[in-house]
């Protein structure tokens, strides 16, 4: 499948109306975010911009840009706001404009409007940098990002010591331009984003569509084109979108996952506006993304030394507590940040390198889907500190919300009692190339409930009554410490790995985790988790409790369907003939799967 086919964004969200002649022109379709992922550490200049290239501007040309708008998630630690429009990022300044906390307008949470001292007149065959500046007095999280992935919608300096990042697949800065002119679009209808997710075997599609023209729209129509289906669909919407209005439409598709399986590319475009004629048909069509179910794996980095992470164990499992995370989110724990103990293994102590903070490392800490959320001393970091069950919920949340692009279809165990092994088989899918380094595999086996006396420097009454703590979550034995290589064929793969299973590990406490991420060796920033999913050891093959018949006096011999005597039933696996003695000393039979 080429790489094109399945993109968040054919065409940039261009164009909301401001004023009669005024017209904003961008990305992010007008929408912000409150919710801050990335936070950047030390009192330090900060600048974001996107670009405009030449091609996407040029109807536009000889129109001006009068002023910028940037909004942010908040403005806590922030004093002083610049905007500005260079032709190359490390260029100076073609114009800029400033407020800060002391200005009329002042700095605010939200939309900031910025006039710019002089026009910037848009020159036909000129691209250009439309960016921002912010001074921040201590560590602060403010730039506003949503989760669409397009390109040249998110440049990153975090520090003025430091180069300029590409930061688009981390998402996308809420940030535009406003242009003034005399010849700007009456009607244009933007089609920002095209999603199509499944759920019980039909598909939908969800569109956000833009008003980038000056006049109201009182109605459009969506098409949908499927490669290999004569037939194209349509469908009416009967709303009325005022200028710089964006909304949200979703609809089902008349295809079942056979017909429309996530490899075949979908197209939608706007087919047709009521009562009016779409004066720029360029940003009408996507080929549209398909998203699967997202699930998230938290990871927590913890120690039987560490005194604060009982507390962060105690904001998980309240967390969990609310039904929509079950089967949805899954958790695994790294005893390594704050010593080692008992529990680290290798692939624990290399974890650290999340940190990507000059060899600094803390616990507790979390990690969600290793998304990056904190910038650090050496770059990007996916690991960070919650302060509440709240805020584990919204980072939770904010996961799940977000578009994934595979999935693991199928995961099983089968346990081998006489072995003593664990075979883990799974298969899963992509839609479209997810990530710039090869995709992994990676498998866990965890444990739950295991005695908690020895943890340290902690008052139990405050989180855990009466000393009640238990480590869970704990990482028991994995297949890489960074995955495997995932073998794709025809946008799918399958993958089987063996553990051993210890004795002393309580099997009802197990739990499988497998998860599809990339791996960049160079960049704690760029491994997120694409998709994850798991299993109880309850749910393995070749489990089930036997309970023993208390009238026999015990049994004469276990043996297998084919004949073959084994030493126990516990040492035996699949369909089991146990001949028993009973109390009158009759030999009896029974059948147990085990």
């Amino acid at each position: 499948m080429k790489k094109t086919l399945f993109v968040a964004f054919m065409l940039s969200c261009i164009l909301v109306a401001h004023a009669q002649n005024s017209l904003n022109i961008g990305y992010c379709g007008g929408k912000f975010t409150e919710e801050a992922t990335m936070k950047i550490e030390g009192a330090n200049w900060v600048e974001g911009a996107i670009y405009l290239p030449a091609e996407r501007i040029k109807v536009y040309a000889g129109a001006e840009m009068t002023s910028v708008r940037v909004a942010l998630a908040n403005r806590i630690g922030l004093d002083t706001l610049k905007v500005w429009v260079r032709t190359k990022l490390d260029d100076k300044n073609i114009t800029e404009g400033m407020i800060t906390t002391k200005t009329s307008p002042a700095i605010k949470q939200g939309w900031n409007e910025i006039d710019l001292e002089n026009p910037y007149t848009i020159k036909d065959g000129e691209g250009v940098y439309v960016g921002f500046s912010f001074y921040q007095r201590k560590t602060a999280n403010p730039m506003s990002i949503l989760n669409n992935v397009f390109q040249n919608a998110f440049f990153l300096r975090s520090s003025q010591n430091l180069p300029w990042e590409d930061m688009h697949e981390k998402g996308m800065l809420s940030l535009e331009a406003v242009v003034e002119g005399d010849a700007l679009p009456e009607y244009d209808l933007a089609l920002t984003n095209a999603t199509i997710k499944s759920g019980n075997n039909v598909l939908s599609m969800k569109a956000s569509i833009y008003n980038a023209g000056l006049k109201t729209v009182k109605g459009f129509d969506l098409k949908t084109i499927v490669q290999g289906i004569a037939d194209s669909y349509s469908k009416h919407f009967e709303m009325e979108l005022s200028p710089k209005q964006i909304v949200d439409v979703e609809f089902p598709l008349p295809y079942d996952c056979t017909e429309a399986t996530p490899v075949v590319p979908v197209e939608l475009c706007i087919s047709a506006l009521q009562d009016a004629t779409d004066a720029n048909s360029a940003n009408n069509e996507l080929n549209a993304s398909y998203s699967f179910t997202k699930k998230v794996l938290l990871e927590e980095f913890t120690s039987v030394y560490c005194g604060n992470c009982p507390t962060m164990a105690y904001y998980i499992e309240e967390a969990l507590k609310d039904d929509k995370y079950n089967g949805n989110v899954f958790v695994a724990c790294h005893h390594s940040g704050f010593h080692y103990d008992r529990f680290t293994n290798e692939a624990d102590k290399e974890y650290l390198w999340f940190y990507n903070n000059n060899g600094s490392t803390f616990a507790p800490g979390l990690m969600s889907n290793r998304t990056p959320f904190v910038m650090r001393a050496g770059g990007m970091s996916p690991v960070w500190i919650a302060s509440s069950v709240t805020e584990v919920k919204e980072v939770l949340n904010q996961q799940i919300a977000s578009d994934t692009y595979a999935a693991i279809t199928k995961l099983e165990g089968i346990y081998d009692a006489v072995e003593e092994t664990l075979k883990v088989n799974l298969n899963g899918v992509r839609s479209k190339i997810f990530c710039d380094t090869p995709a992994r595999i990676t498998v866990y086996l965890t444990e739950d409930g295991i005695d908690g006396s020895d943890q340290k420097n902690f008052r139990p009454n405050e989180v855990y009554p009466n000393g009640t703590f238990k480590h869970n979550h704990v990482v028991r034995a994995y297949n890489s410490t960074w995955g495997e290589n995932i073998d794709w064929k025809n946008d799918a793969f399958d993958y089987t790995f063996t553990f051993p299973v210890n004795n002393n590990w309580v099997k009802s406490n197990l739990k499988v985790i497998a998860f599809i991420a990339a791996y960049d060796e160079t960049d704690p920033g760029n491994c997120r988790i694409e998709n994850v999913d798991g299993i109880s050891f309850q749910q393995v093959s070749g489990v089930e409790n036997v309970i023993q018949d208390q009238t026999s006096q015990g049994s004469v011999g276990v043996y297998t369907l084919n004949g073959q005597k084994v030493q126990s039933v516990e040492r035996g696996h699949g369909v089991l003939i146990v001949r028993e003695k009973t109390l009158e000393g009759n030999i009896v039979t029974r059948k147990i799967i085990k």
